[in-house]
């Protein structure tokens, strides 16, 4: 049998649509694979790259703001300063985890194969 024939549905990158429906049909019982080519984008564009980071580094941003503002509201503060080492740093770790927590979506149903690969038909 070919491998072709072994899944009822082949389902390309783990971003936000491809994860939803593999993991929607995985639910379903139909046997499924689900096929992403980089192990530091599972869970797609969203968590590696643009939302998840993004928000992240503007949380600290918004935090440091907070803390400049505080003698407004009658807090007194001193010293602050950014290390963004420690800012990018918390960022990796935010990404890093949300990835994680994806591959064990990803490998929490039987029915779901999660493949890290590329697919190639013929």
């Amino acid at each position: 049998m070919s491998d072709s024939q072994r899944y009822d549905a082949l389902v390309i990158g783990g971003g936000k649509g491809g994860k939803t429906l593999a993991m929607y049909l995985g639910k379903q019982n139909y046997k499924v694979a689900l096929i992403e080519r980089d192990p530091m984008m599972i869970g797609g564009g969203c968590i590696n790259v643009a939302c998840i980071p993004t928000k992240t580094f503007i949380a600290s941003a918004r935090l440091v703001h907070s803390i400049r503002r505080a003698a407004e509201y009658g807090i007194k503060v001193e010293g602050v300063s950014v290390d963004w080492q420690g800012v990018r740093k918390r960022v990796e770790e935010v990404v890093s985890e949300m990835r994680g927590l994806n591959l064990k979506n990803f490998t929490s149903l039987p029915s779901l194969d999660f493949i890290l690969g590329i697919l190639r038909v013929s």
